[in-house]
């Protein structure tokens, strides 16, 4: 009984933050999902040396799986989750706010029977959530206080002194045909500062930053092991005492057009020492607008490891692309191509590809009829024409209005009292309205499952309800059956 009772802790918990949450809700908002697993695909891929006890237990997981959905619906004061198996309830549990400002708890589960949370319990009880929200993020509390519009005016200072000395190091102006990045250009302005210059300029002005009042919130949050400051010293320290062969070599730009495109650039490069093969450790970056689009782009490059990162804004269209290369050490490989659409649809597709396996996942969200959005995602392993797992479902305005609490015969259970375990009596009932639930679930699942799943579920249902029994050897030769 007490696991019972835990379980029950946990969704009353649960749900006392998303019943106050829902108050605020002036029609419902729902969302649906169903998973499919293609248990032929899987078994094609484990190949034929899999137990026959794991190519059952694959079956059984695509059976069931196949006629699962699982819905949520909030409304004002409501919300519910549902398990669907084909169209009959599984198991459904929901929460509605009482007038009171407790709430009221029902699932499928129990039955005519409803735990009833008194407002003083769900207080003591977000108390005690809040309790550990805070103990985990101790140190943080001030972050809650920040002054962002002065933070906002001392990184402004900041970044106007950085523009400075930047400009401070501008050279001639080039013009002539410059591509860079894709990007085409007429003019190009370069920036003759060293990397010396450059990271004194960076560290320096970081920790300015970080001596503002307005910045001492984060600075403590950050500093618990640390000291912020100190550590950029060290660093600065480590900057001039390193030999200047060592030091990376940089070159900024600003490239522009007549259309008053602007594009920053900086490259770094690294030589490899004599003795090593290896290529030089490179890094480029790219920030600006071009062709009305801001791009960003990113790439390093170091002995094994690769990485290119690109992303292109334009915000006239509102659409947006990301795309992303990753080269490991093991040769693993992974890329990833996100796209967002004007109209609010948005795909994705992620490759990753290491010497065991190839593994492939499309992603996809569109609107739909209603204020809503229906997303699908497909997982491909080593080629394969269908996927392994698919998943469908959509999400926004409108769903079905609560109705778990309607109905007759009902009896309240406080919730108080089964806690405290004075009513043997009441917790009783409740393991039987328990029991009987999951019989009722049980039932449900298997006649919406093909006959031999049901069949096996069924018996394992059967065995876990037996007593279990042992047999012990007694010194005279006597057997005894201990129940």
């Amino acid at each position: 009984m007490s696991s019972i009772l835990s379980i029950l802790l946990v969704i009353v918990m649960a749900f006392s933050s998303i019943g106050g949450a829902t108050a605020v809700l002036e029609e419902p908002v729902s969302f649906d999902a169903k998973i499919n697993l293609d248990g032929d695909g899987i078994l094609a891929l484990a190949g034929e040396e899999l137990p026959e006890e794991t190519k059952q237990a694959i079956t059984i997981a695509k059976d069931i799986l196949s006629v699962l959905t699982l819905k949520g619906v909030a409304a004002k004061d409501t919300a519910e989750l549902d398990l669907l198996a084909g169209e009959d309830v599984f198991l459904s549990i929901g929460v509605k706010n009482a007038e009171d400002g407790g709430l009221v708890a029902a699932s499928s589960l129990l039955g005519s029977m409803v735990l009833s949370v008194s407002a003083e319990t769900i207080q003591a009880l977000q108390e005690e959530m809040q309790a550990s929200v805070s103990e985990a993020s101790a140190g943080l509390d001030g972050l809650e206080n920040l002054d962002k519009e002065q933070m906002t005016k001392d990184f402004a200072e900041i970044a106007e002194k950085v523009l400075k000395a930047f400009e401070e190091k501008k050279g001639e102006t080039e013009t002539g045909d410059f591509t860079v990045d894709d990007l085409k250009f007429t003019a190009k302005t370069p920036v003759n500062m060293t990397y010396t210059e450059f990271m004194e300029l960076v560290l320096n002005s970081t920790k300015e930053l970080l001596a503002k009042e307005s910045f001492q919130p984060i600075v403590k949050a950050a500093s618990k092991d640390k000291d912020l400051i100190a550590e950029i010293d060290k660093k600065i320290e480590k900057l001039n005492s390193m030999p200047e062969e060592e030091k990376p070599e940089v070159q900024f730009a600003l490239y522009s057009n007549e259309n008053e495109d602007s594009y920053f650039v900086c490259d770094l490069t690294k030589a490899a020492k004599e003795e090593e093969t290896e290529k030089p450790e490179t890094m480029h970056v790219g920030v600006g607008n071009g062709e009305e689009t801001v791009r960003i782009r990113f790439s390093f490059e170091q002995k094994e490891e690769k990485m290119d990162i690109a992303a292109d804004i334009a915000a006239k269209e509102k659409t947006a692309d990301l795309r992303a290369h990753v080269n490991s050490k093991d040769g693993t490989t992974a890329d990833i191509t996100v796209t967002s659409g004007a109209a609010g649809s948005l795909d994705m597709v992620f490759d990753i590809v290491a010497k065991e396996a190839a593994v492939k996942i499309l992603a996809k969200t569109e609107p739909a009829e209603g204020e809503r959005t229906k997303y699908t995602m497909d997982v491909f392993v080593n080629n394969a024409d269908q996927p392994i797992v698919n998943i469908t479902g959509s999400a926004g305005k409108g769903g079905e209005a609560v109705s778990v609490y309607e109905g007759e015969n009902i009896t309240v259970v406080p919730f108080e009292t089964l806690m405290s375990g004075t009513d043997a009596t009441l917790s009783g009932k409740l393991q039987l309205a328990l029991s009987a639930g999951v019989l009722r679930g049980i039932t449900t699942l298997t006649k919406n499952l093909p006959e031999d799943t049901a069949a096996w579920l069924n018996k394992q249902v059967m065995q876990a309800m037996m007593p279990t029994t042992t047999t012990t050897a007694e010194p005279q030769g006597e057997t005894v059956t201990e129940e």
